[in-house]
């Protein structure tokens, strides 16, 4: 019996399959308090090396797997900052409906009802001064919608 690294030497496997093989029924009757019996192991060698392979494997096709989750979750949270930046063309549509309304609504107001009697009987500059004080309450009014 010799120590599991110096078998993993002789038989040329690395210490971590032999680890493996230690836990496994059919191989661990060839393991005793951290050693090896490499006389029974080499002739279970060409078994050790395809097992060697088949665990890398599937070592390697778990990690593959995590991997393409990981992926797919990082492209999932790259999708959400994306939606974050931007609008729908629909929403936008919306949106400006819901202003083109609210406009209308106001200027109808301040232009057809409240404005044509302040302008009765004015000069041309004073009609020019109403009018340039109506805009501004327009602008100031349009800026403070909220959708």
């Amino acid at each position: 019996m010799i120590y599991l690294n110096a078998c993993a030497k002789i038989l040329g496997v690395s210490p971590d399959t032999l680890r493996k093989c230690r836990t496994m029924p059919e191989y661990a009757m060839h393991f005793r308090s951290g050693r090896c019996d490499e006389k029974q192991l080499k002739l279970l060698v060409k078994d050790i090396v395809k097992l060697e392979g088949e665990l890398n494997g599937e070592d390697k096709e778990y990690w593959k797997t995590v991997k393409t989750k990981n992926d797919a979750l990082m492209s999932e949270l790259e999708l959400e900052e994306m939606r974050k930046k931007y609008y729908l063309k629909e929403d936008v549509e919306k949106y400006l409906q819901a202003i083109a309304v609210s406009q209308k609504a106001l200027l109808k107001s301040k232009l057809c009802s409240e404005l044509p009697q302040q302008l009765l009987g004015l000069t041309v500059p004073e009609i020019a001064v109403k009018m340039s004080q109506v805009l501004d309450d327009v602008c100031k009014l349009m800026t403070s919608i909220k959708i």
